[in-house]
């Protein structure tokens, strides 16, 4: 009668947000299926007090803008931050189901939404997930804007960050040189997205062993960064 209660007064009351807690010992699928649509917080796996907060903070994040209750996207994002990745993914996944539902699987918001994804993969060590994440990312990018845009260099960044974790120092090289010839095009050459570029150049060509031109990629880069910054 509760769950029923709160259901008809959440389709009156648009204000009206509902958070399932999934406390110790109970599981996402002991929710009422009323319920099961409602991104639940799952405090099961952490007796850390200071993890449950920051969960439960993130679910009751408000968009500054319109002072609507945030979306998945939202919380992802502020549990990202907040170093949660286990809890984070499944945000930004149900973030990605939504909106293929909405404008298909070609959009550059899906394009966003898959390269955050990757990211996290990443950070999880999930080389495999992370690299395809980020491989449809740039696909999606490639068809919309062309080869030759600087969201396509951003994409091919993250692809080279698969490889040098995997060792494949000189197919990251590569693709890396390829992402600083685009930035250069789209940018002046005293862009901050020169500097990222010229940055992991860097550091994949001194892992190869070639220091010269690792010192030459990151002087570059410094310059570029003081011009900028100061």
């Amino acid at each position: 009668m509760e769950v029923r209660s709160v259901i008809e007064r959440a389709v009156r009351d648009s204000r009206l947000n509902i958070i399932p807690v999934l406390m110790p010992d109970v599981d996402l699928d002991d929710l009422p299926p009323t319920l099961r649509s409602y991104s639940a917080i799952d405090l099961c796996d952490t007796s850390d007090y200071q993890t449950k907060l920051r969960r439960l903070a993130a679910s009751l994040a408000v968009d500054p803008d319109t002072g609507d209750h945030a979306d998945d996207e939202e919380i992802g994002d502020r549990l990202r931050e907040s170093g949660d990745l286990n809890t984070t993914l499944p945000y930004y996944q149900k973030a990605l189901t939504v909106a293929e539902a909405k404008i298909g699987n070609a959009h550059p918001h899906i394009a966003r939404l898959r390269r955050e994804i990757g990211v996290v993969h990443l950070d999880m060590g999930n080389l495999v997930a992370a690299e395809s994440e980020f491989s449809i990312a740039l696909t999606v990018d490639e068809s919309t804007y062309g080869s030759d845009h600087i969201r396509v260099a951003a994409n091919l960044n993250n692809l080279t960050r698969v490889y040098e974790y995997r060792g494949e120092y000189e197919r990251a090289r590569v693709i890396l040189e390829c992402a600083l010839s685009i930035t250069r095009a789209s940018d002046s050459d005293e862009s901050l997205e020169v500097a990222t570029c010229l940055n992991n150049l860097t550091s994949v060509v001194r892992n190869m062993g070639d220091l010269t031109t690792a010192q030459r990629y990151l002087e570059e880069a410094l310059e570029i960064t003081t011009t900028s910054l100061g």
